[in-house]
């Protein structure tokens, strides 16, 4: 008996092109979320970056900030201290030159003693802010300070020979007394009284400007 005749199978013919189409789509997927992670990655460390630098930015301007802050206050509490030294300087000197004016007076009821009591207490009590002057200023005051002084030590000795001639009862020439009277008595008109006035007007020159610029700042015109 024949043996039934056996079928041949011819190999199908495999389309390349479409395999490889097939695989792709079947893989772009996976390579589309690595790309994703990368990108994510790469945003990520740029954000990352950009932080850093606003961060870093903002301490440098908060640093700057800081530093103009405390500029600023710095140069106000000096401005605060220049002024108030002004103020008391000045305020000692016009005091000075009040008792001058008034122990000068003819119609001064006080004795000799007590004038000379009242032009130490306020000389003392100008030295001891003269001193703080100093050590905050160093010798800017140094000239207007030698002129008050001047007179005043011109004063004392005028009055320390006035106490001579009447314990020891002693002559002077008339030019002596000349001399005496012209600076223990007077007013601000006078020769002495004037230099008083120039003396005075050292200290004016020289802290009038720290005054007015404080009180300007404040509104309050150039007034003490």
């Amino acid at each position: 008996m024949p043996e039934p005749p056996v079928a041949s199978v011819a190999p199908a013919e495999i389309d390349y092109d479409k395999l490889a189409e097939l695989i792709l789509s079947r893989l772009d997927p996976f390579f589309f979320l690595a790309r994703s992670k990368l990108e994510r990655q790469s945003l990520e460390a740029c954000i990352s970056s950009i932080t850093n630098i606003v961060l870093a930015g903002s301490a440098a301007a908060g640093a700057f900030i800081s530093a103009q802050g405390l500029g600023t206050w710095r140069r106000e509490l000096r401005g605060h201290a220049d002024f108030d030294m002004a103020r008391r300087v000045m305020l000692g000197v016009y005091q000075l030159r009040n008792e001058l004016r008034q122990v000068r007076s003819v119609f001064s009821p006080d004795s000799p003693d007590t004038r000379y009591e009242r032009i130490n207490d306020k000389a003392s009590e100008l030295d001891i802010v003269l001193l703080e002057a100093e050590a905050l200023w160093g010798n800017r005051l140094h000239a207007a300070i030698r002129t008050l002084q001047d007179c005043v030590t011109s004063w004392r000795g005028q009055l320390r020979k006035h106490y001579r001639t009447i314990k020891k009862r002693v002559e002077l020439s008339e030019q002596d007394y000349e001399k005496m009277d012209a600076i223990l008595c007077g007013d601000e008109d006078d020769e002495f009284g004037q230099r008083i006035e120039e003396a005075v007007g050292e200290f004016e020159t020289v802290l009038r400007p720290t005054l007015n610029a404080r009180m300007a700042g404040r509104g309050e015109g150039g007034r003490l």
